[in-house]
């Protein structure tokens, strides 16, 4: 039964499966998130500099009521955006 039995959960994939991807498709993959009504949206995906678009739209989301939880990056140095943003 699990412990959370009435929890619904989506698979929306905004990169390849080799890990690349553009930053319009996961805008997209952002904005449904807010349009759709999710609660919280995993994104382990990750990029060395801040992107100020990426912001915006994560801040949209999160007005709309998603909570993100954001891969920090594993190379053993700082944190990695959008994980390190204040948005996230």
């Amino acid at each position: 039964m699990g412990v959370a039995p009435k929890a619904t959960l989506y698979a929306l994939k905004v990169l390849t499966k080799e890990g690349s991807g553009n930053l319009f498709a996961i805008a997209q993959g952002i904005m449904w998130t807010a349009q759709n009504g999710m609660n919280v949206a995993n994104m382990s995906l990750g990029a060395a500099q801040e992107i100020p678009y990426l912001d915006k739209v994560i801040e949209y989301a999160t007005a709309a009521g998603v909570t993100f939880v954001a891969a920090a990056g594993d190379d053993g140095g700082a944190v990695h955006y959008p994980a390190a943003s204040p948005t996230t």
